[in-house]
């Protein structure tokens, strides 16, 4: 089960891969809850000039530390009655509850991650009056920001809420010429094809809910247009996980899986207590994110106090 539920997460939050870097791969050994991993933001060297007799000066190996807390631990947990299980599909419903575990668990993490774009960790920002003023010229700027700041043109992103979303799609100028473009991944993963170097994606609904770019004050986040390096990511896996069979239970399913692409480790088991009579599907995360790199995002506010995704 827990292959199939790390394969739900990567299939229902595809661009949670794209709009952040995950270190998953670089945890050493013995690294739990509360542990924190440093890692290096590289500065450009300076570049010399030859000078007769001397030769090049030795450039400077600069580099900035960005640390990522092991901070959130978070379950999606179902219980099912025997009620519920002697039905003519209650197996059926257990496994498509199993499903929603799964999502539940990737919107979670992806509105944490996303909880990391403020005013506080990025400076840079577009204000939109409503979703109707999102288009060709919003991108442009976005892009242009982005360019003065150095950040490169590879793997650039612009994750909007559903309403800047389909506010993009009005717009012709940008959406028309890419309407019969074939590219399979706009049915697979949700994106329509890259447009001024940037893959659009819509956010899954309310993972900007909570969102406020600048705290204490009305305007919303409603996106942003970055390069991934802007947000760090990393995942644990829960250690000793013995807690799911507790004293009388029965384990139907237990095991640890990580999502191919997305890097994420994650625990699900299913297991009966006869004590209440009730069976358990659950799938638990271990993980923390960090703002990186603060010139690599420009982020997109609403004007208006409408925090609805």
């Amino acid at each position: 089960m827990a292959n199939e539920v790390a394969q739900q997460i990567e299939s229902k939050f595809p661009i949670l891969s794209e709009f952040c870097v995950n270190y998953t791969e670089n945890i050493p050994a013995a690294f739990g809850y509360g542990s924190t991993l440093i890692v290096k933001n590289l500065a450009n060297p300076t570049v010399s000039k030859f000078v007769s007799g001397v030769g090049f000066a030795t450039a400077t190996a600069s580099a900035s530390d960005i640390s990522i807390v092991v901070n959130q631990y978070a379950a999606s947990k179902v219980g099912f009655d025997d009620t519920q299980l002697s039905s003519p599909v209650g197996g059926l419903f257990v496994t498509k509850f199993a499903e929603r575990t799964s999502y539940a668990i990737a919107k979670q993490v992806t509105t944490d991650v996303i909880l990391n774009v403020s005013s506080s960790n990025f400076a840079s920002s577009q204000s939109f009056a409503s979703a109707s003023a999102a288009g060709r010229s919003a991108l442009v700027s976005s892009g242009q920001t982005l360019d003065n700041a150095g950040v490169t043109d590879s793997d650039r992103i612009l994750v909007v809420n559903p309403n800047y979303y389909a506010g993009l799609l009005s717009d012709q100028t940008l959406f028309a010429p890419l309407y019969f473009s074939v590219n399979s991944d706009v049915n697979e993963t949700g994106k329509f094809a890259s447009a001024l170097n940037f893959d659009i994606a819509k956010a899954d609904v309310g993972v900007f809910a909570t969102g406020r770019y600048t705290p204490g004050t009305s305007g919303s986040l409603v996106g942003f247009a970055a390069h991934p390096s802007a947000l760090a990511f990393v995942t644990v896996m829960p250690p000793n996980p013995t807690e799911f069979v507790q004293s009388g239970a029965t384990v139907m399913d237990f095991g640890m899986a990580r999502s191919p692409r997305l890097g994420l480790d994650v625990i699900v088991a299913k297991y009966y207590l006869p004590g209440v009579s009730t069976l358990f599907v659950e799938t638990r995360i271990m993980y923390g994110s960090t703002a990186g790199v603060p010139t690599a995002l420009t982020a997109w506010v609403s004007s208006a106090d409408n925090v609805v995704s």
